[in-house]
């Protein structure tokens, strides 16, 4: 006796009966054990199969329960049955404390708290599913990669949980997030930053404009290396090797606290000195080289930067004296990058000045600026006046 019963979701396998139900996004087909094979026990199958249901619906099933056996029965051992979601995240924030930069356990907190927990908190660990978040995510005037980055301590916290047996199974491993709202798109758009790099007269202008050489010498520095503002106000003499003419990006102000870059993914790297930035650091040496701080760069009152914003009033006054429009001191990164491709220099060597794991953000932002002289902006390598030769077809299979 095999096959479908007379009972959606019961099946006969051989001296057996298996049910199947949805759980976390997943049909489970499970044997279910001590019910005779016939008309009764087909019945009593059913009913199981329909109390399973109603309790995934309001957070109370229980694998242990239903299926001590079962594989998925060893995960509830590892926590209470009330534990939530907004435990697991709690849990894991604890676990992360000196480990995550300021920034990013201040994100991450701000993420827990603020959307997370409100959204996601009451529900037990067992009952999360993919269905929750794309449920919540249709609901949201964000864009796709906003949800994505809400959701980054939630999956850091599953993952972490996968590896101490408290989940056998990834919840989220089924997750399509809904397409972008059309709304949303056009207004991530509008707001992105512009890319307005400074003009070479605007540049000279502004160092002409400081009444500080400190601050002169960290402008010129920044036009030359494309550095971050948070990595060019902790730069440090140690990273720098005047000899061998480069600079070691190491760590970055974040959260008016200092702190390793620790990922080439974040932005570790080793810089080439230009002659200009390579000039900036040799004036800058008589003032910082023998600090006991360390810092190369300071502010006009000879101290070290203790966050983002005193830099950024710097260079706001700078431009102001100059009679040049303010795009803020993170444009120098993009005067930098459009100064480089604009000469002609290799856009993978651009890439790795400014700290990108690949060259497609180069290609993204900065394409409009490689120029070769051509109407278009581009010469073609080929002479396709004349296409002798050429083959279009490639190798023909044999």
């Amino acid at each position: 006796m095999a096959g479908q019963s007379n009972y959606p979701g019961v099946e006969v396998r051989g001296k057996s009966l298996r049910i199947n139900f949805q759980w976390r996004g997943k049909t489970r087909k499970v044997l279910v054990p001590g019910i005779p094979v016939n008309a009764k026990g087909i019945r009593q199958a059913a009913a199981l199969r329909e109390i399973i249901k109603s309790e995934i619906e309001t957070g109370q099933f229980d694998w242990s329960r239903h299926f001590p056996n079962h594989r998925l029965a060893e995960t509830e051992t590892a926590h209470p049955a009330d534990y939530t979601v907004a435990d697991l995240l709690m849990d894991w924030f604890k676990d992360q404390k000196g480990i995550l930069s300021p920034n990013y356990e201040h994100n991450s907190q701000w993420k827990i708290d603020r959307v997370l927990i409100p959204a996601f908190g009451h529900l037990p660990l067992g009952v999360l599913n993919s269905g929750h978040i794309r449920n919540w995510a249709k609901k949201l005037s964000v864009s796709r990669n906003t949800v994505k980055n809400y959701l980054a301590p939630l999956r850091a916290a599953i993952r972490e949980a996968l590896d101490d047996k408290k989940l056998s199974e990834n919840p989220l491993d089924d997750l399509r997030l809904p397409k972008e709202k059309r709304s949303v798109t056009k207004r991530v758009e509008q707001n992105r930053e512009k890319i307005d790099p400074f003009s070479m007269e605007e540049y000279s202008r502004i160092l002409s404009g400081c009444h500080w050489p400190v601050e002169r010498n960290m402008f010129q520095f920044a036009f030359w290396t494309g550095v971050r503002p948070g990595e060019l106000i902790a730069l440090e003499w140690q990273h720098i090797d005047l000899k061998d003419k480069t600079a070691a990006i190491r760590q970055a102000m974040s959260r008016d606290v200092v702190s390793d870059i620790k990922t080439r993914a974040k932005g570790r790297r080793t810089i080439l000195l230009l002659p200009l930035s390579l000039e900036a650091l040799k004036k800058q040496a008589e003032h910082t080289r023998m600090t006991d701080h360390g810092r190369v760069f300071i502010t006009r009152r000879n101290e070290p930067f203790v966050n983002y914003n005193q830099a950024y009033w710097s260079f706001r006054w700078a431009c102001e004296r100059a009679g040049v429009i303010n795009r803020g001191i993170g444009q120098t990164r993009h005067t930098f990058a459009s100064w480089m491709l604009m000469a002609g220099e290799d856009e993978m060597w651009v890439s790795k000045m400014l700290g990108h794991t690949t060259v497609e953000m180069v290609r993204k932002h900065y394409r409009k600026f490689i120029k070769d002289g051509s109407p278009t902006g581009y010469t073609p390598r080929t002479n396709w006046e004349s296409s002798d030769g050429i083959s279009l077809e490639g190798d023909k299979p044999q």
